[in-house]
């Protein structure tokens, strides 16, 4: 059995090879990384890094789903405290754009051309997880048929994914309010249509 030494130093560890992987993504791009640079920078050895690693991507996707656990809790929070279709469908929303601002740094390399086709490819499934379970809530599989789920489900996060990443360059001044704003204003009265509600 494990103690909590053991398993304090392990998460430790890992902490220390993600913060390592992102300083590096935004430094010189995911594509560029080597499991060696990140060993390097965090200080351990590379047999370290297998034992709890079999690759950069994997060290990668272990930080993508935490991520995905946090804005999991988060959505459910959110439509709790919604009463409207149009308030709650894409509730998780201001918690990821709040999230983004507050790791503006890794996010701009995420959503950037540093993140590389591996990390943008994950973080679309992620928000497509999202979406979808989101969207499930408030009736999507009972639209017309015409229209495929799938479709609006990769719509939302089509556009969820560009207000995303031009407002991660920050030069559009907004707050993480407003860009949710935005991202509302634009896509939910097109997913609300959809719905019939």
């Amino acid at each position: 059995m494990k103690t909590r030494t053991e398993d304090r130093r392990v998460a430790r560890t890992r902490q220390l090879l993600r913060d390592a992987l992102v300083s590096l993504i935004i430094q010189k791009g995911y594509e560029s990384v080597t499991v060696k640079d990140v060993t390097d920078l965090a200080n351990v050895g590379r047999s370290t890094f297998y034992a709890h690693f079999v690759d950069k991507e994997q060290l990668l996707l272990s930080g993508l789903d935490r991520l995905q656990e946090v804005m999991s809790q988060r959505q459910e929070a959110a439509l709790t405290k919604q009463a409207s279709p149009l308030a709650r469908g894409l509730a998780f929303s201001l918690p990821l754009f709040q999230h983004v601002y507050q790791q503006r740094n890794v996010c701009r390399a995420i959503f950037g051309r540093q993140g590389g086709a591996a990390v943008q490819h994950r973080v679309r499934r992620l928000l497509v997880k999202l979406v979808r379970e989101d969207l499930k809530g408030l009736g999507l599989t009972e639209m017309r048929r015409t229209l495929p789920s799938e479709a609006v489900v990769h719509f939302a996060v089509g556009s969820l994914l560009a207000i995303l990443s031009w407002w991660a360059e920050g030069r559009s001044g907004l707050s993480p309010e407003d860009a949710d704003n935005l991202f509302r204003e634009l896509t939910m009265p097109g997913v609300v249509a959809v719905l019939g509600s």
